[in-house]
């Protein structure tokens, strides 16, 4: 047979949601595919969660008896890969209909793409989980995490420095000229890594908009995933620190026009800044708005940086002065996820009767009306302050 198209998939565990992606992955296989298994040191028999792959399809499985890390387990694959196309795909996905060939029809129009990422939601709500990643000098950020998938943001296909691997492609010609993933990361910014030096051999990375597909995220593996978090982050930033572009502040630009076009009468407010979140970054939020707030140099500033989280979330009632909550000024609370400010219902319902024009932005480039249905409509909090992909 002859191979056009590769699939990888690396395995490690995962018996309680691996049927689902095996269901949506069979009717997204491309004609002349293989499709290459590697069971990365799973304590599961990986055998019993395989299923029968029709005859069209060459499957093969590697078996490594001790985990090796995604890299690792990834390359192992396509060292014997051999089709012109390649695909990485994570088990804890569901794939929309016609994923993979969306990809494929991407890298086949244009030779100048390097990696084609996807749009990516989470099952447990159906908001934004990936469509791209943004830097700061010291954070890499999933872009427009939370966002509602019909927004206008994210319904636009994006060039970006790099892509979760969760569900990606490639021509294998790109990884003959980059090399495979650095072995030397172990569960995290492998994929981040090989995007960038993409982008350095003169690549551009996409995300198309057209499928969306759902990504549990994290699951795929076991509590050991993150073992090696700070390791990698220290891979990482020693590796591209200096050379990284800071384009945080470009999405964010992006979300405040989108949203003061809807909210005009906002753009005048003389809003109290309440940051709560650590860190330098509340700096770049701030100038990403510049353009957009012609007041911006009355605002007042509260720094809440330090103060007490519970469990990730932020309970305004203890956090902030008593006599906050009847301020005439609008409040822009500037916070990590804006789902960190979910569990403050009583808060905001006597806050109403002082101002009902507060707002909330968050480092995903998420700007909310507190009043509005859209903040408390289905998400959940889902990031660690890493942020790793």
């Amino acid at each position: 047979m002859t191979v056009e198209h590769t699939v990888v998939v690396p395995i490690h565990n995962g018996s309680e949601f691996i049927h689902l992606f095996w269901h949506s992955l069979l009717p997204n296989l491309l004609p002349n595919s293989e499709l290459l298994l590697v069971d990365d040191g799973s304590r599961e028999d990986i055998r019993q969660l395989v299923p029968p792959f029709p005859a069209d399809v060459e499957a093969r499985v590697f078996r490594n008896d001790t985990p090796q890390g995604y890299a690792r387990a990834v390359n192992r694959a396509l060292s014997a890969a051999r089709g012109t196309y390649v695909y990485l795909l994570n088990t804890d996905l569901i794939l929309g209909n016609g994923a993979l060939a969306l990809i494929h029809g991407c890298l086949e129009k244009d030779a100048g793409i390097g990696v084609v990422g996807a749009k990516l939601l989470y099952p447990q709500t159906g908001k934004i989980q990936h469509v791209g990643l943004a830097f700061t000098p010291t954070r890499k950020l999933h872009i427009f995490t939370h966002m509602n998938p019909d927004h206008v943001l994210v319904n636009v296909a994006r060039e970006v420095q790099a892509v979760t691997f969760a569900l990606c492609g490639m021509r294998r010609q790109l990884l003959d000229e980059t090399g495979p993933l650095d072995s030397e990361y172990c569960n995290g910014s492998e994929d981040i890594d090989l995007s960038l030096r993409a982008r350095r051999k003169g690549y551009r990375n996409v995300v198309p908009c057209e499928v969306a597909s759902f990504h549990w995220e994290s699951l795929s593996g076991d509590d050991a995933r993150h073992a090696t978090t700070s390791e990698n982050e220290a891979r990482f930033w020693g590796r591209w620190g200096s050379s990284i572009e800071n384009d945080l502040g470009v999405y964010i630009g992006e979300s405040a026009r989108v949203f003061f076009t809807s909210y005009p009468q906002l753009r005048d407010a003389r809003y109290t800044v309440v940051n709560f979140t650590p860190g330098a970054d509340v700096h770049h939020v701030l100038a990403a708005l510049q353009s957009e707030l012609p007041h911006r140099a009355e605002f007042a500033f509260w720094d809440y940086s330090r103060v007490a989280r519970h469990r990730g979330q932020l309970w305004l009632a203890m956090a902030l002065p008593f006599d906050a909550i009847r301020s005439p000024r609008a409040f822009m609370f500037i916070v990590h996820e804006y789902p960190q400010l979910l569990q403050n219902s009583y808060w905001f319902a006597q806050r109403r009767r002082f101002c009902a024009d507060d707002i909330v932005i968050d480092h995903y480039g998420n700007i909310i009306r507190v009043n509005d249905a859209a903040f408390s409509s289905g998400a959940v909090r889902q990031k660690s302050v890493m942020d790793v992909s």
